[in-house]
């Protein structure tokens, strides 16, 4: 009786750690083979929340809010195979964005490099509305 326990309880090990082991993965790029190259963005000293998405087809892009005056804009650059980015496109531009280090435009990229974007307006001049 008490050799089956012994027995169970080294199975029990054993399973448990052949579990374990298994829950582990070998990382998918050695620190040897990662390469970090600093590029500069296409964003000038009046643009803020930069964000970086990569659409369906592996291309990265690159929105973010400029206001030099007034006026927001919403602006996106795509990085092409040379690591350059493109000319910035304006997405979107207005007066009444509510615009905050929470609330700002963005925007997403759907099937066939669809892209959506939204921006809240101000629902008074108060600051917080």
């Amino acid at each position: 009786m008490m050799q089956t326990r012994i027995t169970g309880l080294y199975s029990f090990i054993l399973m448990l750690g052949l579990l374990i082991s298994a829950c582990q993965s070998e990382p998918s790029i050695s620190e040897k083979e990662l390469r970090i190259t600093p590029i500069s963005v296409p964003a000038d000293s009046f643009s803020m929340f930069p964000s970086l998405r990569m659409t369906p087809n592996g291309e990265l892009l690159m929105n973010w809010l400029y206001e030099p005056d007034t006026v927001s804009q919403l602006l996106m650059a795509r990085l092409d195979k040379d690591q350059q980015w493109a000319a910035p496109l304006k997405i979107a531009a207005g007066t009444d964005w509510f615009i905050n280090w929470a609330d700002f435009s963005s925007l997403a990229v759907g099937p066939n490099d669809h892209l959506v974007t939204y921006s809240l307006p101000k629902s008074s001049d108060d600051t917080y509305a």
